[in-house]
């Protein structure tokens, strides 16, 4: 990791964690790791799609990125 628990703790910004559930190449357990560890971190997993979420769903992650930046969600 190349933040400690404790460094990610002190985040304090809404943050937005997006994971593909097939994706081989960063395990989706990376994603929860920082979701459990970011206090303001909001985890989405994707099922059906892989390490390019962004392009493989992206009506979808643009629909909640969009959600995510005017405090919606």
């Amino acid at each position: 990791m190349l933040f400690s628990d404790e460094e990610l703790a002190q985040i304090k910004h809404s943050v937005m964690v997006v994971h593909g559930r097939e994706d081989r190449i960063i395990p989706v357990a990376s994603s929860y790791h920082l979701a459990k560890h970011i206090p303001n971190a909001e985890l989405h997993i994707f099922p059906k799609t892989g390490h390019w979420l962004q392009i493989e769903q992206s009506q979808r992650f643009a629909n909640l990125a969009r959600a995510f930046i005017k405090g919606e969600i």
